[in-house]
C-alpha cells in the first residue's frame, strides 16, 4: 500500500489525481485529498527532490480545505544506487495524520521511482 502512494507521489504531471485508482488509499489521509491538495503536493513532492538539500524539508497546505504536509530529503543509505534519496512524507486531512518514508531513485525522464 505505501509503495503506491509514493509511486503516486513521483508520477508528478504525468496523470491526474482522477485517472488514478486511490481505493488503497482510504484510510488515509490521502483519501481526503482533493485534486487541488493532489496538485499542490505533488508539485511541492517534486521540488523537494529535484532542489532541497539533505535535511531539508518542503511544506505544503492548501488553505481552502486545510489539508497539509511536508516532505523531507535525506541522504539515501550507503550501497543505494547514486542520486536516490530517502524521502519522508508527512500528510494531514481532517483529523488523519500518517508519515511513511520511501528511498526513491531518479529516472532520466525527471521523475522520482522506487529502485528495481
Amino acid at each position: 500500500m505505501r509503495r503506491w502512494l509514493l509511486i503516486t507521489l513521483c508520477i508528478l504531471a504525468w496523470s491526474s489525481p482522477q485517472a488514478l485508482n486511490y481505493q488503497f488509499l482510504k484510510d488515509t489521509p490521502a483519501a481526503a485529498f482533493t485534486e487541488a491538495d493532489w496538485e499542490i503536493a505533488t508539485r511541492v513532492a517534486g521540488e523537494a527532490l529535484r532542489e532541497a538539500a539533505d535535511g531539508e524539508s518542503r511544506s505544503w497546505e492548501n488553505p481552502e480545505t486545510g489539508n497539509g504536509g511536508s516532505y523531507r530529503v535525506e541522504a539515501a543509505p550507503a550501497g543505494s544506487a547514486p542520486r536516490c534519496r530517502k524521502l519522508v512524507i508527512h500528510h494531514h486531512a481532517q483529523a488523519a495524520k500518517a508519515t511513511t518514508e520511501y528511498l526513491v531513485c531518479p529516472e532520466p525522464d525527471g521523475t522520482w521511482r522506487l529502485p528495481r
